[in-house]
């Protein structure tokens, strides 16, 4: 991503430092997300589910509130901080995930993580720790503003700032989706995929704190990060109440043997 001074494992590191906003004002993820784990595991509760890059916990209190055992790894201190606040009854492992040795579980799973993680060393974990029929699992949320204006204008900021896309990290989440829902093999089943599409409201400047919170922005640096958010707080006020789109997908890989 053009607009990023660091590399992947360095911007993944990135979202400590706004641990807070980021727990505040990243979007929750819908029922139906849960609802299809429910169906394809056959019950969330009992099951014992690992998730990648678990962050401050937004997805775990819900597995948890769902009745599945959570074992949570997060690296990063100060997202982990909060995460043993919000979900103590998690198994919290303060490691990265190719030091992590686990085996026999129901579930691999990671919302809004797995681009982070090299695939490779996720398959390899994922074969070492799923018993055979348990699913390694990628959710991701995709974002964009429904007003042409007002997406146009976020893309104009961004690109004042060397920002190119508003996802995230775009590439790298797009180049993830496609590979683990492509990639073939022998020990997992074809993918199976779930969209979950669903709108919200939205102020300006809660928008433009979201978008602050992803890791190409984050990436500029403290000044130029609140510089950005606060133009593109100005940019969006006339196009209040902003309706954003979410397309939250799903991929779902069974491991076979």
């Amino acid at each position: 991503m053009s607009g990023s001074r660091l590399t992947r494992v360095a911007r993944s590191w990135s979202f400590g430092v706004a641990a807070g906003r980021y727990d505040a004002l990243r979007p929750r993820y819908p029922t139906a997300v849960f609802d299809a784990l429910e169906r394809a595991l056959g019950a969330l509760r009992g099951a014992y589910v690992v998730e990648v890059g678990a962050g401050t916990g937004i997805a775990t209190t819900a597995l948890l509130e769902r009745g599945a055992h959570v074992i949570a790894i997060e690296p990063d201190p100060q997202m982990r901080r909060l995460l043993v606040a919000k979900a103590p009854r998690a198994g919290v492992v303060p490691s990265k995930l190719e030091h992590v040795t686990l085996g026999d579980v129901d579930a691999v799973v990671g919302f809004q993580s797995l681009h982070w993680v090299g695939l490779e060393e996720l398959w390899r974990f994922a074969r070492r720790a799923l018993r055979p029929g348990g699913l390694l699992v990628g959710v991701w949320q995709l974002v964009s503003l429904t007003h042409r204006d007002a997406a146009a204008a976020v893309q104009r900021i961004l690109a004042e700032y060397g920002v190119t896309s508003i996802g995230g990290s775009d590439h790298l989440v797009q180049t993830t989706m496609a590979r683990l829902g492509g990639d073939a093999h022998e020990d997992f089943e074809p993918a199976s995929t779930v969209r979950v599409p669903w709108q919200s409201r939205s102020s300006a400047s809660t928008f433009a704190g979201l978008l602050a919170t992803m890791s190409d922005l984050l990436a500029l640096g403290d000044a130029a990060c609140t510089s950005c958010e606060q133009a593109l707080r100005s940019a969006l006020a006339p196009h209040e109440p902003l309706v954003i789109q979410y397309d939250c997908v799903v991929l779902l890989r069974r491991r076979t043997a």
